[in-house]
């Protein structure tokens, strides 16, 4: 099958209630389906999957990223005001985000800047 015949995968979610047993995650591996939730969630991305100008995964791996960043923006911004506001000490701030004390100084000092 052409990527090009392949239809928008359908709505997110749906009647689950009468679903049993596991589902199959070896699905999400399927081109065929990457392509049609491509189709659905952001059609020109997927003409430019079916080009060939950009891989399937290489968009995939660079929203996770950017994903990724934000939260650590989110992360950075949350424990900043803590500390600032002498909420948290930066031992207790380090510990609660799950980063070395290294990492706060780094954010305190380019917050200075």
């Amino acid at each position: 099958m052409l990527a090009e015949d392949i239809a928008p995968a359908a709505e997110h979610g749906g009647d689950r209630t009468g679903q049993v047993g596991i589902t199959n995650l070896r699905r999400e591996h399927d081109a065929g389906y990457i392509i049609a939730r491509l189709k659905r969630d952001d059609p020109k991305l997927a003409q430019q999957v079916i080009d060939g100008t950009i891989s399937a995964n290489a968009k995939r791996t660079a929203k996770a990223r950017q994903r990724y960043d934000r939260e650590q923006d989110d992360l950075r911004r949350v424990v900043l005001s803590a500390v600032r506001r002498g909420a948290l000490s930066e031992v207790e701030a380090a510990r609660l985000a799950g980063i070395s004390r290294t990492t706060l100084r780094k954010w305190r000092e380019d917050e200075r800047r």
